[in-house]
């Protein structure tokens, strides 16, 4: 009977030795999912951080691009006006070339009557 309660204390010593080392295992794997719950949960808010910095920086960048267009819409505007502006001021400086060429010629022709009056003076002059 000594013979079969050694071997019985030494099973038992050995369950227990077992139990403990389960109940080790156990802690350890509470203890590591808490890790990785945490983990998870801090991954879990910066992943909502990135994403609403995402929304955030889409929101800016939609407002650039509409800046943008309207920029190109008014540098357009302003293109139309120089382009108008230039074919004004071209049709003026043409008005005005004509203008001088016709202001020219009459000056060439009052010139020409002028001496044509003299020459009529000086042959009334002459017959007189």
């Amino acid at each position: 009977m000594g013979k079969v309660n050694e071997e019985y204390t030494k099973l038992l010593s050995k369950h227990n030795d077992t139990e403990t080392e389960k109940a080790e295992v156990q802690r350890k794997v509470t203890e590591t999912e808490n890790v990785l719950g945490n983990v998870h949960n801090e991954y879990l808010g910066q992943l909502k951080d990135s994403e609403q910095e995402m929304i955030r920086l889409m929101e800016r960048l939609e407002g650039a691009e509409e800046g943008m267009r309207t920029m190109e819409e008014e540098i357009n505007a302003l293109q139309d006006t120089l382009s108008t502006e230039k074919l004004r001021c071209e049709d003026e400086k043409r008005r005005a070339d004509r203008e001088e060429m016709v202001s020219q010629r009459l000056r060439e022709e009052a010139q020409r009557a002028r001496g044509d009056v003299e020459t009529l003076r000086a042959v009334l002059a002459q017959q007189s």
